[in-house]
């Protein structure tokens, strides 16, 4: 969990770590399924992010301004987690797939 924590931080910054260990910590001690945590994401991605564009939409000025970033920080924040979730479920797949045996993936 902290691994988790500090590869966030090392990609998103502190806050980002942060929030990573504190869900990460949920996701074990709530043995969260991989197809929820797929579920979430996919949730995520496909109806919050689009939402929090359509309340934020920030106005364009001309030319760079921080204040534009700045209102689309929410749906950053929301993506970011979301590819935290799928990261976790991509690494539960691997890891169950490593323990078949060889042939074993092959039948399905």
């Amino acid at each position: 969990m902290l691994a988790a924590g500090a590869l966030a931080a090392f990609m998103f910054g502190p806050r980002a770590g942060a929030v990573a260990v504190l869900v990460a910590l949920v996701v074990v001690a709530a043995e969260v399924s991989t197809r929820v945590l797929i579920l979430v994401a996919g949730a995520l991605l496909g109806v919050v992010v689009p939402i929090a564009y359509l309340l934020a939409p920030g106005t364009v000025l001309g030319g760079n301004q921080y204040g534009y970033a700045d209102a689309r920080a929410t749906a950053s924040w929301v993506a970011v987690t979301a590819l935290g979730l799928l990261a976790v479920a991509l690494r539960r797949t691997v890891a169950a797939r490593a323990w078949e045996r060889p042939g074993e993936a092959a039948i399905r």
